[in-house]
């Protein structure tokens, strides 16, 4: 823990792995103790970080991570809507056949079955989606988004989804 000393930037993916069939909110309390102790840690050994959590379920995290440190609540937050956007964007991309890059995808809400995808505010090269796809199509991708973090978990086998979590994590830390 003491390579952490001083660091700009801390990114807390520690904790269990959902599995399949698992909910984020089931590694709430085991996930809870461990985000404490590395928490105090940034807390004492890099107090003027910036803190990206990674663990689930990330918005509880997130929360606990911020009162735990004592920052401010524009130094701590979690990278989840970054995923969720990013997922959407893929499931555009493949029902449109066009590069992820050119669509800027928008989702709000918690990182969880309870995201927002947002297909007004979501456009491809400026235009909007609803322009290219009709409700009902918009409306399966919204769904497939919803459940995409579980698909992947399941596909995996041993659970867990770390493929796209990492790379939302360097778009983060690059935007920082």
């Amino acid at each position: 823990i003491g390579e952490i000393k001083n660091s700009d930037i801390v990114v807390i993916t520690a904790g269990l792995t959902r599995k399949p069939g698992m909910t984020r909110e089931a590694l709430l309390h085991k996930n809870a103790q461990i985000l404490k102790d590395i928490c105090l840690n940034i807390k004492k050994l890099a107090s003027q970080s910036i803190v990206i959590v990674v663990t689930n379920p990330l918005d509880l995290m997130t929360r606990l991570a911020l009162e735990i440190t004592g920052f401010k609540p524009n130094r701590v937050f979690g990278m989840g809507i970054t995923l969720d956007a990013a997922r959407f964007a893929n499931l555009i991309s493949k029902e449109l056949k066009i590069p992820c890059l050119d669509i800027e995808a928008c989702v709000i809400g918690s990182h969880s079955e309870g995201m927002l995808p947002l297909p007004r505010f979501t456009n491809i090269k400026g235009v909007a989606l609803d322009e290219f796809l009709d409700d009902k199509k918009i409306d399966t991708l919204i769904k497939k988004t919803l459940k995409r973090g579980a698909e992947i978990v399941s596909l995996l086998g041993s659970g867990s989804a770390y493929f796209a979590p990492s790379a939302a994590i360097a778009e983060i830390t690059k935007i920082i």
